[in-house]
């Protein structure tokens, strides 16, 4: 068990202060509460729907906080969600709330300072951030101006109208080490006219070991090289001559932050596989992976660093949002090792390959907007951002039917199936009309009709005979009364012209002969 001394818990006590301190700037406790002893203890945040427990006790934030919530009146799946998310920010500061990480501060270049998390203040301004949601959720519909229209709610809107609080998203260490950036910062690249409903962390550990080594390959193959072929992949404002042949390859090795967008049925393959390149194996389908949206510069995986970009593939058709999902768009946010690029163009005529140019580990095209890798384990899945098109288009769906069988296409029938039967007198009545029409001509060109020897087989609900004319027919009319054999006789003497209505008259005339 971990020993503090006296002077270890008057330290731990102060941190504990500086919580306490910024808890009060924030507004999520009271002021007048600042500074009572037991706060150094427990904090506990009382609101109508729940009431969350703090237990932090005189080793915090020297070891992990310990979190109860009490639930009052919260929907169950609500509060669950709370409650990973309260989790996940426990679990996250762990790495560096520990008593391990406590010992060595006194062997560290900062004079003994412990750079610790705040859990307890990062866990309080989750839950309000939560509850306040769920609020704006749950509101009724109210009058409103046209000066307020910019800050109305979309039906079933769960976040504000700005979209959410970027400060409160969960952090995920690892994609903030090889993205560089840390959530916020992503979402200040996507346009403001898009509205972020929530970011969501899809690492995968099996998906980042690889992704790893990956890069430890391109930094063998990098070292490898002479130093003024690694000169000539970095621009003259990223590097100087002094640079190290080992400081060039790292910022050549180092991930770029890229988006990828896609149709959000394919989301979920990628959290779960990572990217497949066009050809590899779906290991949940067990087929092979087409070419989705072209491959101008190789077959391979696409994203670009711009989200404007990327988002333009991201929307292509509407789609009814599972009960348990965000509606929206979906944006992929990854770490991609780009290496040593090739730029490509059109002219390369390289979009039935499927490797990179000799010598490159990936490909720029397009002005630089399109990045191309070919291994998977160069490109790392790290976020899913949700949005949607943002306050100024909320009217578009104010319309939007709530229940979503209703966006389920309707099957057409077939004109005949619509039509009603009809009667025995009606077919009756049909039959003799056309017996009549057939009396006085008959199609094709046989000439008036003689005799009354016809019979009706049958009475269609669309008679196709009396179809007009329409883009088509007359070319299929041309070639099968002119320029076919079928209508043409070439027995008869040279010379003679002979239309069907006359053959049949001459052959009549032969046959009276013989009798």
């Amino acid at each position: 068990m971990p020993i503090f001394s006296d002077e270890d818990l008057v330290e731990l006590s102060l941190l504990r202060a500086n919580e306490i301190d910024e808890l009060v700037e924030h507004g999520l406790i009271d002021a007048s509460h600042r500074f009572d002893e037991d706060l150094l203890d427990i904090l506990v945040l009382s609101y109508p729907e729940l009431t969350i427990s703090l237990h932090t006790g005189p080793t915090y934030p020297a070891e992990q906080l310990q979190v109860e919530i009490e639930n009052i009146s919260l929907p169950r799946l609500a509060v669950d969600e709370l409650r990973n998310a309260v989790r996940e920010i426990v679990a996250r500061d762990a790495d560096t709330n520990n008593y391990d990480g406590w010992r060595r501060r006194a062997h560290s270049d900062d004079f003994g300072i412990f750079e610790f998390e705040m859990s307890a203040f990062h866990v309080a301004r989750r839950a309000f951030g939560h509850l306040e949601s769920y609020r704006d959720s749950i509101m009724g519909p109210r009058e409103e101006s046209v000066e307020d229209r910019a800050g109305a709610k979309f039906k079933n809107d769960l976040v504000s109208g700005e979209g959410i609080d970027l400060s409160s998203i969960t952090i995920d260490r690892k994609a903030s080490d090889v993205l560089g950036k840390l959530p916020d910062e992503i979402c200040a690249l996507v346009p403001p006219f898009f509205r972020i409903l929530h970011v969501e962390s899809v690492l995968r550990d099996n998906l980042y070991s690889k992704f790893i080594a990956c890069q430890n390959e391109i930094r063998d193959q990098l070292t490898a090289l002479p130093r003024h072929e690694l000169m000539a992949c970095i621009t003259k404002d990223q590097s100087s001559r002094r640079d190290t042949v080992e400081e060039l390859v790292e910022h050549i090795a180092a991930p770029k932050l890229t988006f990828h967008g896609t149709s959000n049925r394919f989301v979920p393959s990628i959290v779960q596989n990572g990217f497949l390149a066009p050809g590899a194996i779906n290991p949940t389908t067990g087929e092979a992976l087409p070419v989705r949206c072209g491959s101008t510069y190789g077959r391979g995986i696409y994203s670009s660093p711009s989200a404007e970009f990327s988002l333009s593939y991201s929307g292509s058709e509407a789609q009814p949002t599972a009960p348990d999902g965000f509606w929206g768009l979906k944006l992929l946010v990854c770490a991609t090792l780009m290496g040593r690029s090739a730029q490509m163009f059109r002219d390369d005529y390289w979009w039935t390959r499927s490797g990179p140019y000799p010598g490159a580990h990936s490909h720029v095209g397009n002005y630089e907007y399109e990045y191309v890798v070919f291994n998977s384990a160069q490109i790392l899945p790290c976020y899913v951002i949700h949005l949607d098109w943002g306050a100024d288009n909320r009217y578009f769906f104010a319309d939007i039917p709530e229940d979503k069988a209703s966006f389920v296409a309707q099957a057409k029938k077939h004109p005949k199936l619509l039509a009603e039967p009809m009667a025995p007198g009606d077919k009756q009545r049909a039959k003799e009309a056309l017996v009549a029409k057939a009396s006085k001509y008959f199609p094709y060109g046989y000439g008036p009709a003689t005799g009354t020897s016809f019979v009706v087989e049958e009475v269609g609900e669309v008679d196709e005979d009396e179809e007009d004319y329409g883009e088509y027919q007359r070319d299929r009319i041309d070639e099968t009364h002119e320029e076919s054999n079928f209508w043409k006789w070439n027995d008869e003497p040279a010379g003679l012209e002979m239309d069907e209505y006359s053959r049949a008259r001459r052959g009549k005339r032969k046959g009276g002969d013989k009798d």
